[in-house]
């Protein structure tokens, strides 16, 4: 019975030498021993997985302020180059001259008892007269119908232009309202082409600018109203003789409209 007993509290230890990696050796059998579920590997496994989605937010981050960074960089440098073409415009534009304001008009010849006898037109027929001349209704009318603003602007409309370059963008046309004041429409008629184009515009803008820092108000209204093309005559003076067969003077609210 003493045998058995040491027998089998021999039996119950482990060999020393003979534990293989989790394998134990018993009375000849072989025995896995039993592990945990949750090894050390697996635990970082997990903690990685954790940790990758807020890893992949912070990349998305950094990818979006890479962009952000990339566009302002694109847009200041076309802002740059942009702002760089107007200039140049600007000063290849030419000077204001207040000769070209200086219309000729038609000549008039008389007989020996100062009679008319004939009249001798230019190219362009046109009765020169001073703004005084001119009823207020008349101008009035222009001004409610070419250019609203017109005693409020510097020469150029700012919320016309805006209004005018939305319209361009959005319908993708030149075609429509340009949103010129009177005083625009002066210079391209003296000193520019009337080709449609950003250059001649923005040479426009710079031209009318300095017009409204050396004439009045009612000097450019006086020039614009002389120096207008109204179909078949050049003026209003001539335009109210060609249509109505009186002085510009006698023109009614309706007339002048």
């Amino acid at each position: 019975m003493k045998k058995d007993l040491k027998k089998g509290k021999s039996a119950g230890r482990e060999p020393a030498g003979e534990k293989k990696r989790g394998i134990v050796i018993k009375d000849k059998r072989y025995y896995l021993r039993a592990r945990p579920l949750i090894s050390g590997k697996t635990k970082k496994k997990k903690n990685a997985s954790e940790g990758e989605e807020p890893r992949r937010q912070s990349r998305f981050g950094r990818a979006l302020l890479r962009l952000f960074a990339v566009m302002v960089c694109l847009c200041f440098i076309i802002g740059v180059g942009g702002l760089g073409v107007l200039v140049t415009w600007m000063v290849e534009s030419p000077q204001v001259d207040l000769t070209r304001f200086e219309y000729n008009g038609a000549s008039t010849v008389y007989d020996i008892n100062d009679n008319f006898y004939q009249q001798l037109q230019t190219n362009e027929v046109r009765e020169i007269v001073e703004i005084k001349q001119i009823p207020e209704l008349v101008s009035l009318a222009f001004v409610s119908i070419e250019d609203q603003r017109f005693y409020s602007h510097f020469g150029v409309d700012i919320r016309g232009t805006l209004k005018a370059v939305i319209g361009v963008l959005t319908s993708g046309s030149t075609e429509g309202m340009g949103g010129s004041t009177i005083t625009q429409q002066l210079i391209k008629q003296t000193h520019l082409s009337s080709a449609t184009s950003v250059r001649r515009k923005v040479m426009e803008w710079k031209l009318s600018y300095q017009l409204e820092q050396m004439l009045s108000k009612r000097e450019i209204l006086e020039a614009y109203l002389n120096k207008i093309n109204l179909s078949e005559a050049w003026g209003i003076q001539s335009a109210a003789r060609v249509y109505f067969g009186k002085d510009v003077g006698e023109l009614s609210l309706a007339q002048s409209a």
